[in-house]
């Protein structure tokens, strides 16, 4: 079967620490980029190119972080604010590096590029390299062409497809609930064993058995018959797990993630142009929240349950003055001094968890993803923490 989209493969990180063109940053910590993947080691074709920084100034907006190519031009970008003791910790520069969808959508083909970070400290670079072979095992989520594909709609099957496998080997590959991270060891856990007492599908299985080709390659290959939103925290939001023997365990050197660190795929429904409406504010461990005290970190992020409608690579992050009265074409105030920005996962749109506040007010909020970039609220298109259903969160004195 043809594969639409180029194989590429895995970012080698030739500099791990960055170099400094500027001045030092605060007293405790120097200003530097740490570029990695999501494991913290070698970054492979399709895993999310992640960074952390330190050495900010405390509560610095805006940080700039460009993936520049050998001409100057912006392949991804991010725009951000650093935490309380300036730093900025594991921030998705770019999503399925190497991947492209059926529609085309893709970023870093194969080539040379320098990630700069610009900040009042100065500004720090390093250099990666995409070259030709992946370097390790590899598992995407798929239509049946074998194109990548990070969301399926309800009822719609979902395929996989895998490369840089041993030829001839046998592997099983799960849909398992989404981690935030995996490490070596994790233990692979169905979702029948991982929630007992939810009443599973009879016709959804814990595992497929593959076997790799000639070419260490496993050709598209159903793995559910049907997406589906029956199973709360599993199949609506999952990863994909390849994994060699002993199986159950996972191994870094010999397994593959669809979503190491990001959401592998979700299970949506639809968009039928109604207001989209959404959790979004939380706290720093993921924990969505509608109460916050005078002082706390807001974050921001999102795996949406509706298909959005996607025109630009970049998504805007606006915390307003709560307001019922929402309108199609208002214009956006963001009240925390500064509007975050971060590119989208191909496809889902998923938001990793940004800090879009540092030190929170007394008042009620609302939250707003501005998903075409406009400045505007656009009904249908947009997603929002708030509106007419209450507001997105209130902030209370610190007692």
């Amino acid at each position: 079967m043809n594969i639409r989209f180029p194989i590429v493969p895995v970012l080698l990180i030739t500099s791990a620490l960055a170099l400094i063109l500027g001045c030092s940053g605060s007293d405790n910590e120097p200003l530097q980029i740490i570029v990695s993947n999501s494991s913290g080691s070698q970054i492979n074709q399709g895993e999310a190119l992640v960074f952390s920084a330190t050495g900010l100034a405390s509560g610095e907006f805006p940080v700039m972080v460009e993936a520049l190519t050998d001409t100057g031009d912006i392949a991804s970008k991010v725009r951000l604010t650093a935490d309380k003791s300036g730093a900025i910790d594991n921030v998705i520069l770019a999503y399925d590096v190497g991947f492209w969808s059926s529609s085309g959508d893709g970023l870093l083909a194969p080539g040379h590029y320098t990630v700069r970070l610009t900040s009042s400290e100065g500004i720090v670079e390093t250099d990666i390299t995409i070259p030709d072979t992946p370097a390790g095992p590899i598992v995407w989520g798929c239509d049946i062409d074998g194109n990548l594909s990070n969301s399926f709609l309800e009822g719609q099957p979902v395929f996989v497809a895998a490369e840089a496998l041993q030829a001839g080997v046998t592997y099983r590959i799960w849909p398992v609930k989404d981690r935030r991270s995996w490490s070596d060891g994790d233990i692979i856990k169905s979702w029948h064993q991982d929630n007992p007492a939810i009443v599973w599908p009879q016709d959804i299985s814990e595992y497929i058995e593959v076997t790799a080709d000639g070419e260490g390659k496993v050709e598209p290959t159903q793995l559910l018959a049907y997406a589906t939103l029956l199973i709360p925290g599993v199949t609506d939001q999952f990863d994909i797990v390849l994994d060699a023997e002993p199986y159950a365990v996972f191994n870094a050197g010999t397994d593959a993630v669809d979503g190491r660190l990001p959401t592998g795929a979700v299970v949506q429904k639809p968009n039928d142009g109604d207001p989209i409406y959404a959790e979004l504010a939380a706290y720093s461990d993921f924990t969505y929240s509608n109460h916050f005290h005078a002082g706390d970190t807001v974050n921001i992020w999102l795996n949406p349950a509706v298909l959005l409608e996607v025109t630009s690579r970049y998504v805007l992050k606006y915390i307003l003055l709560h307001t019922t009265d929402w309108q199609d074409g208002m214009s956006l105030e963001d009240i925390t001094g500064g509007i975050e920005l971060d590119p989208v996962q191909i496809g889902c749109v998923n938001e990793g968890l940004i800090l879009a506040w540092l030190a929170a007010e007394e008042g009620e909020y609302d939250v707003l993803l501005d998903i075409n970039g406009n400045g505007i609220y656009d009904e249908g298109i947009d997603v929002l923490d708030g509106g007419p259903h209450g507001p997105g969160f209130v902030v209370q004195p610190l007692h």
